[in-house]
């Protein structure tokens, strides 16, 4: 049986190996240190996600305080579709509001204020102008609500703006104090 020897290493090669040992066990030394770290930062960032990803889904949550449907401007009414602002009106009304080019709340609006009547459309008796008008009017009374309720919340923020600046500046009475 013949036994084969490996050749001899190279002082320099042992050399090598063992510095690139000393390096190997300073980065594990490292790494040991900072996975602790990482945990922490790992849970902080997945927390942090959490809420970025809750507050992108309440963006689609109900907002009554200033529900503008889209429509933020103040003549924003007159572009809201009749299906999202008369919802409550039969489609079939709709849909003959529709076709006769009148898609929008302000389309209405023009249309009536020219002195034209929604009896003089296709398909658009008294009964059903009587419906459109009442549920127009649900719609001016919803937004009506909407605009108070978000006055209301301004005006209260306003109030504890002021509160907030008399305690500042050491008015223990408040900010109408005399």
């Amino acid at each position: 049986m013949t036994t084969t020897t490996a050749p001899p290493v190279r002082e320099e090669t042992l050399a090598e190996i063992r510095e690139l040992e000393k390096e190997i066990a300073e980065a594990e030394r490292k790494h040991n240190i900072h996975k602790g770290h990482a945990k922490e930062y790992k849970a902080e960032f997945d927390s942090l996600v959490g809420q970025l990803r809750d507050k992108c889904r309440s963006l689609s949550d109900p907002m009554p305080l200033y529900e503008t449907n889209g429509h933020a401007e103040a003549d924003g009414w007159r572009t809201i579709p009749i299906d999202e602002a008369l919802p409550d009106l039969p489609a079939a009304v709709r849909q003959r509001l529709t076709e006769a080019e009148l898609p929008t709340v302000g389309s209405i609006a023009d249309y009536t204020a020219a002195e034209k009547r929604l009896t003089d459309l296709p398909g658009i008796g008294k009964a059903k102008a009587e419906l459109i008008e009442k549920s127009l009017e649900r719609f001016w009374e919803k937004r009506k609500e909407s605009e108070n309720a978000a006055e209301r919340a301004d005006g209260n923020a306003n109030r504890d703006r002021r509160w907030e600046e008399a305690e500042e500046n050491g008015e223990s009475d408040g900010p109408d104090a005399a």
